[in-house]
């Protein structure tokens, strides 16, 4: 072949199909002059932006990665064909935004990435979806989706009948994508096309999957996984279900956990409430740079399963003695105590009653002054037996609960306190003695010392009282 003619044949190829012997770079684009860069972009709210070729080589490798792709330097290539082409297409106008969405999918196209192309056009179409959304854009998007439906059910897919849901009742019910939409506008005050909207997608992704029986659990959490998709997270928070894994609620069940290790199945109860309303906690209560730091280790929250309740309560047995105990807005259904047994009973029943509300220990402040009007005559063996029987009811009760629950706290005083010094003595029956407290210091300080006897001697016999804390 002569020179001249090789040289036309190249000519003509190169007008054609100009950049074929480009690694980087192979588009059929006509020969023209030297583009001007690209320097700017024009946002979809009018401003315009500087060019950052940083931000197409992110997405075009977020793009590849979706898909397994792991080369970098590749997608700042890309990126760079992406540059070229834009200012060979525009020839020194100002591209927007969808200008450059379409330069990287024929670019990553006709590079042979059709993969990577496909993956970044369906990022581009959910971004769409989302504006769609944020800007109340919902008919368009209904109107693709149920025709997207009726597409699948000509198609032989399945339609609503056969669809059953298990719910938390243990009942199967039929499939019924309302209930999504009234659960999300219930639960979250979503908008209720937007709601509409997730519902939709939610049924598509069921049916694409071939599910036939759901439970609520699972709808609960591809909704939340859609909200999340269309940039609603502050919705999804909202929307989330609190609950314990399957696997750690089995090990719990199993007492393999350090909670339940060698407890009984009211300790298991317990302990899964009290993941329920941990994760309540550090959802609901606390703010979400509270909960970090906390789940960081940077600061640590106490008591997170006992959330609802006060911290701790020093209580006084006065007036147990004189009205006996009861709930409010009934009668008491104990009297003011006669008798010492009376009162000690009393007392029992009255720190199981407070403990309920309170994460710490009740404290009994004075204990040893309060029974001492009902000890007057006792003799020391008598004092002796019954500060036995105050500390291994406490004792045995702790136990019981497995050490987890908190440790009723005995405030002895050898001399009566300032607060109680003068007042009133209360005896049995709920009526005044006619003394004042200090009056009975002989007695509280026998009391206070047969409980101390009690400790030394278990401690001889090495027995670990769980409770009470004097």
């Amino acid at each position: 072949m002569a020179q001249d003619e090789q040289d036309n044949l190249f000519g003509a190829f190169e007008a054609a199909h100009e950049g074929v012997f480009d690694a980087q770079l192979s588009l059929p684009i006509p020969f023209v002059k030297a583009p001007e860069p690209v320097r700017s972009v024009v946002k979809r709210d009018g401003r315009e932006e500087v060019f950052d070729k940083r931000k197409i080589a992110g997405a075009i490798f977020k793009a590849a990665q979706s898909i397994g792709g792991q080369d970098r330097d590749l997608a700042e290539s890309l990126a760079s064909a992406v540059a070229i082409y834009l200012g060979k297409r525009m020839m020194d106008k100002t591209p927007n935004v969808d200008h450059v969405h379409d330069a990287v999918e024929r670019v990553l196209a006709q590079m042979a990435h059709a993969k990577t192309a496909l993956a970044y056009a369906r990022y581009r179409d959910r971004r769409a979806r989302i504006r769609h959304l944020r800007e109340g854009d919902l008919r368009a998007l209904l109107g693709e989706l149920e025709e997207a439906r009726h597409e699948r059910e000509a198609l032989g897919g399945h339609g609503d009948a056969a669809l059953f849901v298990r719910t938390s009742a243990d009942t199967l019910t039929t499939w019924d994508r309302e209930k999504i939409v009234e659960a999300l506008q219930r639960e979250t005050d979503l908008d209720p096309g937007v709601a509409a909207i997730i519902a939709a997608e939610v049924e598509q992704q069921i049916e694409r999957a071939g599910i036939r029986t759901l439970t609520t659990s699972l709808v609960r959490e591809l909704a939340g996984a859609k909200l999340i998709e269309h940039g609603f997270e502050e919705y999804r928070d909202r929307h989330r279900r609190l609950g314990v894994p399957v696997y750690d609620s089995a090990r719990i069940i199993r007492g393999a956990t350090p909670d339940t290790v060698a407890t009984d199945p009211a300790a298991t109860d317990r302990v899964l409430a009290g993941a329920m309303k941990k994760e309540f906690a550090l959802s609901e209560v606390f703010s979400p740079a509270v909960t970090e730091a906390h789940l960081r280790g940077e600061i640590h929250l106490h008591h997170l399963p006992l959330v609802d309740r006060l911290l701790r309560a020093d209580l006084s047995l006065a007036s147990v003695i004189r009205h006996g105990i009861g709930l409010p807005g009934r009668r008491p259904f104990a009297e003011a105590p006669a008798q010492l047994d009376a009162l000690f009973s009393q007392m029992v029943k009255s720190s199981a009653l407070f403990q309920r509300y309170f994460a710490e220990a009740i404290s009994w402040d004075a204990l040893n002054f309060f029974f001492a009007p009902f000890l007057r005559g006792a003799n020391a063996d008598s004092v002796k037996e019954f500060a036995e029987v105050l500390v291994y009811e406490f004792a045995y009760r702790a136990h019981a609960h497995g050490g987890d629950a908190p440790k009723t706290v005995f405030g002895l005083h050898w001399t009566a306190p300032d607060w109680l010094r003068e007042a009133e003595a209360w005896g049995p029956g709920g009526k005044a003695t006619g003394k004042c407290y200090a009056d009975f210091e002989a007695a509280a300080q026998q009391l206070a010392w047969a409980i101390a006897g009690v400790f030394r001697e278990a401690g001889r016999e090495g027995a670990r009282l769980p409770a009470p804390a004097p």
